[in-house]
């Protein structure tokens, strides 16, 4: 069984590959809102109980989506996603150590604005 975080991304990125026109904006930010509750979700830092980061799916998502928002404004990246550059920050997400603020910062430093947006 895929996990539901798993198929939610796989969904968004299904349709940026269905449709041929590569991401936009949004389809970017919720591909990185979703990769990074996906990685929260696979190292148990989601739910009720002490020490997890987020007590929901959708309130890990709804902080990412607006991380997203912040990382790549429209007005700066509109029509501007550069696929390399978001390709290799969600797989840095991916790869990003459970509890590990350290390789958290790092995987920050691969999804700036500079990387994704052209």
């Amino acid at each position: 069984r895929v996990p539901p975080m798993k198929m939610k991304y796989t969904s968004v990125v299904s349709l940026v590959l269905a449709t041929g026109c590569g991401w936009t904006v949004p389809s970017a930010r919720e591909a990185y809102a979703q990769k990074w509750c996906s990685h929260y979700v696979q190292c148990g830092n989601i739910g009720s109980g002490s020490g997890k980061d987020y007590a929901t799916t959708d309130d890990c998502l709804t902080r990412y989506r607006s991380l997203a928002l912040d990382l790549w404004p429209t007005a700066d990246c509109d029509s501007k996603i550069d696929a390399q550059g978001l390709d290799m920050c969600l797989k840095a997400v991916e790869n990003t150590k459970c509890n590990d603020l350290v390789d958290w910062a790092a995987t920050n430093l691969k999804c700036t604005k500079a990387d994704v947006c052209r």
